[in-house]
């Protein structure tokens, strides 16, 4: 087996006007990164050009950025850590409330014992 799953059946069959490419890659389960579904892809022929489309167009490493499930993912992030920043500021208001309210307490008490 191949590295990264890659397949010697993709055939090119030429002709003396057109050029017809064929993807006789059988349907996989799946894949080392997940799962991904192939389905034949239409093939067009015009005079000497044959245009072979992928549905839907395989992404490399480069084009990771504009994924769909990395950029919702990332925004989950990044809702997330606002979310864990309000806490923080919330926990310090809480925490100097309480020490506020300890304070008051102390300042009662002292009064009470020198009536």
């Amino acid at each position: 087996m191949p590295l990264f799953n890659r397949h010697p059946a993709d055939t090119t069959t030429t002709s003396s006007t057109t050029h017809v490419v064929r993807d006789d890659v059988p349907q996989r389960k799946s894949t080392f990164f997940g799962r991904r579904n192939r389905s034949a892809s239409p093939v067009r022929t015009t005079g000497n050009r044959t245009t072979h489309s992928t549905s839907p167009p395989r992404r490399g490493l480069l084009h990771r950025n504009e994924d769909p499930s990395i950029l919702a993912a990332r925004e989950r992030v990044v809702n997330a850590e606002k979310r864990e920043k309000e806490a923080d500021q919330a926990l310090a208001v809480a925490r100097t409330a309480v020490r506020e309210a300890r304070d008051h307490i102390r300042f009662l008490e002292k009064e009470a014992a020198e009536e």
